[in-house]
């Protein structure tokens, strides 16, 4: 109302922010993941846990991730995060190694890393 010129003074000026905790996020320990890791029935579901916990994606960008976009000499991946903004993330080496063994065991020709079942 103040920008449009119907008030003079905006009243909420004098209010200060109120501050607050900030929360971290708990991460899965290492029994929790080999336990979803053991209920895997397929290699796809099984990298899919692997590629989550070791690179620290979001599931919206791996859900995104296309074959071209995996770099398995630097073990990276080029993924597009909040706001399309993208950034490189890295992988470990059993991840790759179970990628691969994913890519090779594929039939289909999709461009997309994960397909659905």
């Amino acid at each position: 109302m103040e920008e449009e010129e119907h008030i003079v003074k905006s009243p909420t000026k004098r209010i200060h922010k109120i501050k607050t905790d900030i929360l971290v996020k708990e991460t899965y320990s290492e029994e929790i993941i080999e336990k979803l890791r053991n209920k895997c029935d397929n290699i796809r579901n099984l990298e899919i846990i692997d590629f989550l916990s070791s690179s620290g994606v979001r599931i919206g960008e791996l859900v995104n991730l296309n074959i071209e976009d995996i770099n398995f000499e630097n073990k990276s991946c080029i993924v597009f995060g909040k706001g399309r903004k993208m950034r490189e993330v890295y992988f470990d080496g059993k991840t790759k190694v179970h990628l691969q063994e994913y890519l090779n065991s594929r039939i289909d020709e999709n461009k997309a890393l994960f397909v659905s079942l």
